[in-house]
Order: C-alpha cells, then structure tokens, then sequence
C-alpha cells in the first residue's frame, strides 16, 4: 500500500470538495432553468400586452404612452436577464443592492409584507364566506 501524506490528503480532500461543489452548483442550476423560462416568458407577454396598450394610448395620451411604451421596453429587457443571466449574478446584484441602498430595500420588503398581508387576508375572508355558506347549506338540508 503506498504511503500518502498529510498535505497529499488535503489536496485529495479539497478536489472532493470542489468537485462537489461544482456538480451541487450544477443541480441548482438545471433545478432553476424551467421556471426560469416561465418567468421570462410571463414576462414576455405582460410586456407585449403593455407595448400594445402604449400604441393604442398614442393618439389620446402622448406622454402616457411614451411612458408606457419604455415600461415594456423595460420588461422585455428584464426578461432577457431572467433568460440569460446566471443565478449568482442575481444573488450578488441583491447583496450589492442592499449594502447601497439599505432603505430602500427595507421600504421594499414593507411594501411586499403590505401587499401579502392584504392578500392572505381577503383569501382568508374568502374562505371564510365559503365556510359559511357550505356551512348553511348543510344546516338547510
């Protein structure tokens, strides 16, 4: 049996290890890649849905439909990002995101938390009618 040394098991250990790493980075990666294309065609459609409204804004609102028309140009350049950019690019975008523009972030998060809040709670008081009305249907029989 030949006779390995320390350091020619630490390098063996750190190939295993990046080795690893690559192929789990690799998994993550593909796991990513349908929904990443739903997202950017979403984007897509919401975009030519927009660019259409714009074109039929122009002849009532100019300045609207000026501003309409870049928000599609906007979405559809954010698809091509969702489409083309790797993940860790968009991981470091919000870490670098957040060490620059702090508040803005947490005034972001507030407005999401708002908007989810206010969600769950009209699909909570859906669910609530449901209840009562099946609720009295059963009662009635």
């Amino acid at each position: 049996m030949p006779h390995t040394t320390s350091s020619d098991q630490s390098t063996l250990v750190a190939q295993a290890l990046r080795f690893l790493a690559t192929e789990a980075a690799d998994i993550v990666a593909t796991a990513f890649d349908e929904p990443r294309r739903r997202a950017a065609a979403t984007l897509e459609s919401v975009a030519h849905g927009i660019a259409i409204a714009g074109r039929d804004l122009r002849a009532q609102h100019h300045g609207l439909a000026m501003a309409v028309e870049d928000g599609s140009l906007w979405l559809h350049r954010a698809a091509h990002g969702v489409r083309t950019r790797p993940l860790t690019d968009w991981g470091m975008d919000a870490l670098t995101l957040v060490r620059r523009q702090p508040v803005l972030v947490a005034a972001g998060a507030f407005g999401v938390g708002l908007v989810l809040a206010r969600l769950l709670r009209a699909d909570a008081s859906a669910a609530r009618r449901r209840l009562t009305i099946v609720a009295g249907q059963d009662m009635g029989r």
